[in-house]
Parts: structure tokens; sequence; C-alpha cells
């Protein structure tokens, strides 16, 4: 059978119309696939993103058998034994000649209370520490070792106890008329004369009825060189009753010279 040719033509004519219609149906259907491949891909990249930020502004607490605490500084203690000396010194402005000075705690003592001699009243009184205390007495002695100028004593309020952190200072009493009798058997650091007071030295007052002379404590500012002039004394501290002798350190604050500490233990 022979075909018209006019509707050979339009024959192929409508087979290339169905033909590029599915060809367009098929690049819109793929570009639409592409699309959502797309924006499927978005959405898990918003997801990654959400769940990074999430756990970097609020982890999740893990248990753990450790706590974790910020690193203390280090405290190294430079602090000397009872007996060891610290050496202050300073030249002069030639270089030539100056000053130096050995310091050190040689002992203490620990007492509840104590008793006094009053040479104002001839009589003997008591001296009780408050409740939970107690008197702490620091032997100190201080010698010039150089041959150079007499220099201020350092005096002792120079000195502190520091106990767990917390300095306690000199507790003031009456030594220019009073007698510690618990220190009467207590020799000085050289074993020449009892000890006295830190920084007060002995003068003697005449009574003008009795004739008799009656030590006395007078207050001393300036240090001279030799062993003769040295200074050496106890220094009364109240301080708990209840303390761990190994946290007890003496500091001594030697002017612009530097400042040092003693361990008890």
């Amino acid at each position: 059978m022979t075909l018209n040719p006019k509707f050979t033509f339009f024959l192929v004519i409508g087979v290339m119309v169905i033909a590029l219609f599915g060809f367009v149906n098929f690049q819109k259907i793929q570009a639409e696939n592409k699309e959502i491949a797309y924006q499927e891909k978005l959405k898990q990249d918003k997801l990654l993103e959400d769940s990074f930020i999430q756990v970097v502004l609020e982890p999740t607490a893990i248990p753990t058998a450790y706590q974790l605490y910020a690193p203390k500084p280090i405290r190294i203690d430079n602090s000397l034994d009872i007996g060891q000396y610290f050496k202050w010194s300073s030249l002069n402005a030639s270089g030539l000649k100056g000053i130096g000075v050995n310091t050190t705690m040689y002992g203490y003592k620990e007492l509840n209370r104590f008793t006094y001699y009053d040479y104002q009243w001839g009589q003997d009184f008591f001296e009780v520490a408050p409740d939970g205390m107690e008197y702490f007495f620091a032997y100190i002695y201080t010698e010039m070792i150089d041959d150079g100028a007499t220099i201020y004593l350092p005096q002792q309020y120079n000195y502190g106890l520091l106990i767990n952190d917390e300095m306690y200072y000199p507790t003031l009493f009456n030594y220019e008329q009073n007698q510690i009798r618990e220190m009467d058997e207590q020799f000085n650091k050289n074993h020449v004369e009892r000890i006295k007071p830190y920084a007060y030295e002995y003068l003697y007052a005449q009574n003008n009825l009795t004739h008799v002379k009656s030590p006395i404590m007078s207050p001393r500012e300036y240090l001279r060189a030799g062993k003769s002039n040295a200074e050496d004394g106890y220094i009364i501290f109240t301080i708990p009753k209840e303390h761990n002798k190994r946290m007890l350190r003496l500091y001594g604050d030697f002017f612009s010279f530097g400042s040092a500490s003693w361990k008890i233990v």
C-alpha cells in the first residue's frame, strides 16, 4: 500500500513534535531532580552546621572520674632554719667601705601565762593569754659584722609572725619597768646575760629614798659594730594556741636591705 505523501509528511512532523516534547519534559524532570538534590544537600549542610554550633556553644556534660582545676601558682619557700643568719649589707658611696649585718631567730618559747615583777609596785603580777590564745616569745639576734657606721636598729614592729596566711604583730608590753620572771633563767645567744626584750637595753635608776638602783629598760635605736654591741632579745606575739608549727614563719623586714623569714620546724 502506498502512503499519501501529504499524510507521511504530517506523520513525520507529529512524531518529531512528540519526540521534542518528550525530550523537553525529560530535561525538565532532570532539572527538577537536580534542584531537589541541591536543596536536600543544603538542608543536610545546614543540619551539620547547626549541630556543630550546638556542640561548641552548649557542650554536653560527660561524667569523669577526675575534677580539673586551674593550676595554682607555685610558692617557693626560702625560709631559713632557726639559727641560720640572714646577711643584709650595703656599700657607701665610694664602694670601698660599707656595712654588713647578720640577723637570726635562734629560739622561741610558748607560754599560756607569765609572771612579771613590777618595780613600781615592788611585787609580782600575772599576765594571762586570752581564751584560745598563747604567748609566743621569739628570740632575735642582730649583729654588725663589718666596720661600718652606726645604723638604725630594726625595731620590734619590723617583725611579724605568719600562721596560715594571717600575720600577727608584736604584743605591746610595758618593758620599761617590768621584768618577766620566766625569762630570768633564759640566757641570750652568746650566754653572756639573761635574755631581755628585743631593741631594749638595761639602765639603772636610783631610788632617792632607799638609794637602791633598780634596773629599768630603755628603748634602743642604734646598732654599732662588734659582738659586745649586738642586739639580743625576745619579741612577744599573741597567737592561737592551736596551730601547726610547720605553717609558722617569722618575717623580718630590714628596710631597703631586704627581708627574710625563719621556719620553726
